[in-house]
């Protein structure tokens, strides 16, 4: 039965799942990698920080002083914000493809020339790009 939390986030989740793994992982004495520290950190922003150190099950202190911390550094902004464009299906041509270009915020980037066939097959290119690597 999967564990039922009050976040509700995509986020959430993602960040849980990378957490649940290097739990996982052997070795002791290695620090959680700075990586989930910034979405936890993200996360109490948004949630609040007791909420997300008991759903990640992270120590309440450690979180509250990066939490701190960042508060007196954040992270620089983007210059230019994230954009989805929906063209809808009346705008492509079918029977011609298309060519789509993906990028991802780490600056991954993907060119894709499709042909009428496997359009459909287009979302499930774009999730893959932008599934967390692991």
């Amino acid at each position: 039965m999967a564990r039922s939390t009050t976040t509700g986030s995509v986020d959430f989740e993602r960040v849980r799942t990378k957490l649940d793994l290097w739990r996982r992982t052997p070795g002791r004495g290695r620090g959680i990698p700075e990586e989930i520290w910034q979405g936890a950190i993200q996360l109490a922003r948004a949630r609040g920080l007791y909420r997300i150190s008991r759903d990640l099950r992270l120590n309440y202190q450690s979180l509250q002083r990066r939490l701190a911390a960042a508060g007196r550094n954040p992270p620089p902004k983007a210059a230019h914000p994230p954009v989805f464009l929906d063209l809808g299906r009346g705008h492509l041509n079918a029977a011609a493809g298309c060519v789509v270009e993906l990028a991802a915020r780490d600056g991954a980037r993907m060119t894709v020339r499709l042909s009428a066939s496997v359009l459909e097959g287009l979302a499930a290119l774009a999730a893959a790009l932008w599934s967390p690597r692991g």
